[in-house]
Order: C-alpha cells, then structure tokens, then sequence
C-alpha cells in the first residue's frame, strides 16, 4: 500500500480553487513518489496512457500506426500532452490507476486538516475525496472533529454518501510530549558517541549533557504531573498545536528557571518543581504577573468591561448555564444553546441583553465557549453555542485553583478603591488566603448588587454556582476583621 497525505494547513480556504489547488497538490505528491519529482518520459505516459494507445493504434490512427510508427507516435504524444494539461484531474485519476494496474499498489489518499475550515469548505474537500473513490479502487480518509462529523452527518454529504466511520481519541497532551520526551532521550542516547555538543544561532554552546537534562525536566513538568498535563490540554481545548504552544509557554517563563533545573538534576540531585511555580508559569508566561491583553489562553473571567458595568459573576453564570445544559442532554446538539435563549435566561436576573452579548463575546474570544460552525464567531440572536474544554477549565480554576485566583485578585479591575487598597495591603504581608478570601467577598457583594437569582428549579445551577465560590474562598473570621479594618481607615 502507497499512502500520500496531502496537507493544506496554509491555504486560505477559498472554495472557488479548493479543487484545482486539491488537483495539483495530488499530481505533485505522486510524480514526487513515483518519478523522484520529476515528470514522467514517454514510455512512463504511453503505459499510463496505454488503454488510449490501443485504441488509437486499431481504431482511429490505424493506419498511420501500420505505416509510419514515428509519425504516429508523435500524434500521441500532442494527444498525452495535451490531456495532462488541460485535464489534470483526468490526469490524477489515470495516475491513481496505474498504481493499480502497472505498479500492484493500493492508493491511499489522505486530506488532513479539513476540520480547521468552514462547513462548506469540508464539505467540498469530502466530495473531492468521494470523486476520487468512486473512480479508482481506494483508500481515501477525511479527518474530522467528532463535532464536525456530527454536523455533516445532519445535513451535507454524508447523508448522500456511503461511509465508514473510524474515531480516534485525540491524544492528551501529556502523553503527546511523554512521546516527545522519549525520542529526545532516544535520539541523545544515539548520539552520544558521535558528538559531544551543539551549536546554535550567537555562539549559543549545547552539550548533550543539557539536553537530557532538559528533557528530564520535561519529563518532570509534563509527564510525572497531571496538574499541568490536564490543564493545557483542557486550555487548548485539546488541539495539539495549541497545547505545544501553551507548553512552550510554561517551558520559557520566568517562574520555572529552567536553566537552574537543568542544573539540579546534572548535579544529580532529584528535580522537583513546585506546584505554585508549575501554576505561575502557567498562568504568568513570560511576565511576572498575569497580562490579559498578552494571553491567548487564560482570561480574566471575573473582570467587567467599563463600559458595561455589571456582576463580575456573569461569566461564569453562562459557563454555568452551558454546562449544566451539556450534561443534561443526550446528544451533541443538545449542548447547543441559541443566544437569544441565553438572554431570556439570564435577564429575569437583572442583566440586558446587550451585557450578556458583550460577555459572551468575551468568552468566544478566549474559546471558552464554541459556535455550532467554528467559524463564526459572531454574536447574534440565532447564534447557537456550547461549553469548551476551556471553558470547563476556567470554571474549575475559578472554584479550586488558589494560585489562579490569588493572581486575579492582585490583578482584576475592582469598582472600590477601598477593596483595591486592603487586597494590596494584605499582599503586602503575604497573607494570601486573606487576599483571595476578601477578594471574593467582594465579587459576591457586586453579584448580590447586580444580579438576583430567582427562586426557580430552573436557576438551581446558578444557585449552587454561588454557593460553592464563596464556601471555597470566603473566611468569615478574617473578612470581619479585614472589612472592619476599612472601615476605621486603619
């Protein structure tokens, strides 16, 4: 069996050439593998030709094929030329053929990255895989999101087409870089014997020594921690690329000082890094403290925007809503929620639409939350969205991650200057169960100022939602005293 994967991951997505650029992509990839990249000479195209050269040679040339062989050979070849041409989908599918017939090869064609496109775009690259399947003996796979394929199978070509259906778990993101991991030290391992160290860009000095180190501090980062693992995975809302890119992210903040690590361990001491430190890395990046307007992966979701003042909680009362709802239903389409019912939802509770949009947009932008086509993310009436793998984890770092929220306290734009000042005077002193604990306070003050749930069955979720944030955060004791302190002015 052949196998050509043929990947698209920088085209535009313009559905007027997708099947021309698919064309191309396709001849290339197979002169690459059978003609080492080159075209094919004049036999090679009278064999993919032949069925066209025996018909000629008895039919419509027969004469001149009996009394000047060059001449028709010529003939032939305009012919040849002429279809590869102009024909070149034609050309594939001839091609795709005499890997069958001349070379005793099975074509299996693979079209990744579809699901990073529109609705329509796939659809147009799996009815090219259909053409392609329909015309030569193969093996053709389209991969999908389980979410994709769930809405294709609803309405677009899957409902005309006979299929088969393999589902493949994507990967967590800690066995992902396990995998990494292991082929670093598989690779120095290899090379030990052949060279002793690297060079890289401004004299930059790398032995082997270093790498396997580092790859031990991966390894302890990554593999050893689920913390961590679990995390980025959920953040990047389980795509691969997203989660390396979170990873690099830990990996090279200042929080980790990874050189020193790497010196730990070639001291042959045990490498161990702290969870705080793991949480900071994740959190901070590359700063020393959280920069929203930096951070691609982690948001904010108990700030509110100037303009529209509103709970600091309202976020998290969607998340809330969209979860309860995933949970509750039986099917995927389930989990999708209209916005104009989020609306009708979360206004008896005091809000507006307009604020509920201006959240929801928000959480659109960080991906906390999805749209029913991933590609667009606009905010209107009909819009249909879901609960992300994000999203879950911003909801969960919310009610049990105390360096997350500790970070937010120190970080979030507070109504009260007052509020403001004690939570900086307490940092001050490092009391951070004190900081975190007032800091809730206060946000289940401006909720209870802004926000009122009704009484209902229905908003039962919404009640235990605030329940459970001031139970895990609030110290009574201590937000007496802190409370008691503003007010004297001490």
């Amino acid at each position: 069996m052949s196998s050509h994967s043929y990947r698209y991951g920088r085209l535009i997505g313009d559905l007027s050439t997708i099947q021309t650029w698919i064309t191309t992509r396709v001849l290339e990839e197979i002169e690459r593998s059978f003609y080492h990249g080159q075209s094919p000479d004049y036999d090679e195209l009278q064999g993919i030709f032949f069925r066209d050269y025996v018909r000629w040679s008895e039919g419509e040339l027969q004469h001149l094929y009996q009394s000047d062989r060059t001449a028709f050979k010529i003939e032939f070849g305009r012919y040849m030329q002429q279809q590869v041409q102009t024909d070149k989908y034609g050309y594939v599918i001839r091609l795709l053929h005499h890997a069958i017939r001349g070379r005793q090869l099975l074509p299996c064609v693979v079209f990744d990255n579809t699901d990073q496109f529109s609705q329509q775009f796939q659809e147009e690259v799996f009815q090219y895989a259909q053409a392609i399947f329909r015309a030569v003996l193969s093996f053709v796979i389209v991969p999908v999101t389980d979410r994709t394929l769930w809405r294709l199978s609803k309405a677009g070509p899957l409902q005309s087409y006979t299929t088969k259906t393999f589902y493949l778990p994507v990967p967590p993101a800690r066995e992902v870089l396990a995998k990494r991991v292991e082929f670093i030290k598989r690779k120095t391992d290899e090379e030990q014997t052949q060279r002793a160290e690297y060079f890289f860009a401004r004299g930059i000095r790398l032995s082997i020594e270093n790498i396997i180190g580092f790859a031990a501090c991966l390894e302890e980062m990554f593999v050893n921690n689920d913390y961590v693992g679990r995390r980025v995975s959920w953040l990047a809302n389980l795509d691969i690329r997203r989660s390396l890119e979170l990873t690099h992210r830990i990996v090279t903040s200042p929080s980790i000082a990874i050189e020193e690590l790497v010196a730990t361990y070639l001291s042959k001491r045990f490498v161990t890094i702290p969870r705080f430190k793991l949480g900071l890395a994740l959190i901070l990046g590359g700063y020393n403290f959280f920069n929203g307007a930096e951070s691609n992966y982690i948001d904010d979701v108990l700030s509110i925007r100037k303009d529209a003042v509103t709970s600091p909680l309202l976020k998290l009362s969607i998340l809330r809503l969209l979860i309860d709802r995933a949970n509750q239903g039986r099917d995927v389409a389930d989990a999708y929620v209209p916005i104009e019912e989020i609306e009708a939802y979360l206004e008896p509770m005091g809000t507006t639409a307009r604020i509920i949009d201006l959240a929801i947009e928000d959480l659109l932008k960080f991906r906390m939350v999805e749209p029913y086509d991933p590609n667009d993310d606009r905010v209107y009436s009909t819009q249909k969205i879901a609960i992300a793998y994000s999203g879950r984890m911003h909801m969960e770092m919310c009610i049990h991650d105390d360096i997350f929220m500790r970070q937010m306290a120190l970080r979030t734009r507070l109504r009260s200057h007052d509020t403001a000042e004690e939570i900086r005077r307490l940092h001050s002193t490092r009391a951070w169960t004190k900081v975190t604990s007032y800091f809730v306070q206060y946000l289940v003050d401006e909720d209870a100022r802004f926000l009122r749930v009704p009484n209902h069955q229905s908003y039962l979720g919404q009640m235990q939602l605030r329940e459970e944030f001031a139970a895990r955060w609030i110290v009574r004791d201590e937000i007496m005293v802190a409370t008691t302190r503003v007010m004297h002015g001490s």
